[in-house]
């Protein structure tokens, strides 16, 4: 009983001692035999911990356990995470216990030194300020994983937050560094713009042209899943060239076309309505055989009928009332994603999903083939690839030979279009100016329609291009059989 006592009384001390101190954020519960702390850096970098006494505590170790679970609309802390705090912080309790041989007097004060709460408590509070990788740390295994599955690298410096990723599929490569921020995945910094990841390009042989493509539709993903952008919405919407108009998304994507287990339950639902009703209508309706003017039911019987017919009626009226607003919002919501609406909400984790979008541009681009020829995109060599990009000297004179050769190189030229998928832009120029006129996309996109803003959408333009174009190949042909 006494050392229970004894316990209890430096228990009190170390929790007066936790409150006291300016470096722990809040002692959210605390009883004779736990303390529940909650130790904050950032809005998404903070940890609870449940700190349970032993019976002959000091004597024996504390037991810390981390909760993984976060608050609404926050990030928890991942299993792998969880158990290394876990060890780590009674790792430091164990030092305490093992160094404290002498007892502690009521009048020395309490420190990290001499106190297994403060130290648990201080370690945990030193790993959030000191690991910038707290709230990104499953996404940060995943995208390790994704990264190094092919020739690609990748280093991290949790103290600072940078991430240098090298993207190599030879001949090309592509290196970056992600710097994440302090409260990511929003962002601590009070800027007009602000973004959780920065991206900065170190080194690349892609040509200007296609790196900047590239890594602005990566910043600008990020900054839509900052806004509360789920990936697929903010990849849509991060892409720099606009959707055409009318375009109706491909019926794999198009959800709200899709039959699920509600619409399945919903037109049974209504089946059943639909034959309820008309049984009550023949309950008011129905005549006898041998008199067609007079009723086969009782009037209190045709009455009743018609009350539970209006009831009825009224209440599908409510439902598709309720109905007409769902699919009213819905359609406002995929108006906003079309057009580009910022609705900020809570952010999402953008690092997977960026560093995704770079293997995909990158890797797979140049592995890619053109719809339309099948051949590579990419030529074999990247000096090649800066030589379709470069723009004569002004004033030089060429021969006839080296402008048809310089046109003739263009074709050859990358270009994507809205689907993401990339053209040779002599086929795209082919696909799209000659009969069919575009049409669906044949690359690995979902099917969606070949659009390009150097092409009119509307159809009718190409067509009438066209028809003029072969009358005067017409008019040129008559002329040559004259002469």
């Amino acid at each position: 009983m006494a050392s229970l006592i004894a316990a209890s009384s430096f228990a009190a001390r170390e929790r007066d001692a936790l409150t006291k101190s300016i470096f722990i954020s809040e002692v959210e519960a605390s009883t004779l035999t736990f303390i529940r702390v909650k130790i904050f850096h950032s809005r998404y970098r903070k940890i609870r911990s449940n700190l349970t006494f032993p019976e002959d505590y000091p004597k024996e170790q504390l037991v810390v356990e981390i909760t993984s679970q976060g608050d609404k609309g926050r990030l928890g802390i991942p299993v792998g995470l969880k158990k290394k705090l876990e060890v780590e912080a009674m790792e430091a309790c164990k030092k305490v216990l093992e160094g404290g041989r002498k007892e502690v007097k009521p009048d020395d004060e309490l420190t990290p030194e001499n106190s297994q709460v403060l130290a648990a408590c201080f370690y945990l509070k030193s790993f959030l300020d000191s690991n910038r990788f707290v709230s990104c740390w499953k996404e940060l295994k995943q995208t390790a994983s994704l990264v190094t599955a092919g020739r690609n690298t990748i280093r991290m410096s949790d103290s600072t937050g940078i991430i240098l990723v090298n993207f190599i599929s030879l001949p090309y490569t592509y290196s970056a560094q992600l710097s994440i921020d302090e409260g990511y995945p929003s962002t601590l910094l009070n800027e007009v713009d602000p973004l959780p990841i920065k991206i900065k390009v170190k080194s690349t042989n892609f040509p200007h042209v296609i790196e900047t493509m590239i890594t602005k539709q990566a910043i600008e993903l990020v900054r839509r899943c900052c806004q509360g952008r789920d990936p697929v919405q903010a990849l849509q919407m991060s892409n720099p060239i606009r959707a055409p108009r009318g375009f109706v998304m491909p019926a794999g994507e198009d959800r709200s076309a899709r039959i699920t287990r509600d619409t399945i339950k919903d037109l049974e639902r209504d089946r059943e309505t639909l034959l309820k009703m008309k049984k009550l209508k023949d309950v008011d309706q129905a005549k006898q055989a041998h008199n067609h003017k007079a009723a086969l039911n009782s009037t209190k019987e045709r009455k009743d009928a018609r009350r539970e017919l209006n009831k009825l009626a009224h209440k599908e009226i409510e439902r598709d009332d309720e109905l007409e607003k769902k699919m009213s919002q819905a359609e406002i919501d995929r108006a906003k994603l079309e057009t580009g609406w910022q609705d900020d909400g809570d952010p999402v984790p953008s690092l997977l999903p960026t560093v995704n979008f770079l293997i995909d541009s990158i890797v797979k681009f140049q592995q890619g083939t053109c719809p339309v020829c099948n051949e590579m995109v990419l030529p074999k060599n990247p000096e090649d690839l800066k030589r379709l990009f470069e723009k004569s000297p002004e004033g030089a004179k060429k021969t006839a030979e080296e402008k048809k050769a310089r046109k003739e190189m263009k074709k050859k030229r990358p270009v994507r279009c809205y689907c993401n998928c990339w053209y040779h832009a002599g086929c795209l120029e082919a696909y799209m100016t000659e009969p069919p006129f575009g049409g669906t996309c044949q690359g690995t996109c979902s099917g969606g329609p070949v659009h390009h803003p150097d092409y009119p959408e509307d159809k009718r333009i190409l067509e009438r291009t066209w028809n003029s174009k072969q009358a005067r190949l017409r008019e040129m042909e008559d002329a040559m059989l004259f002469l």
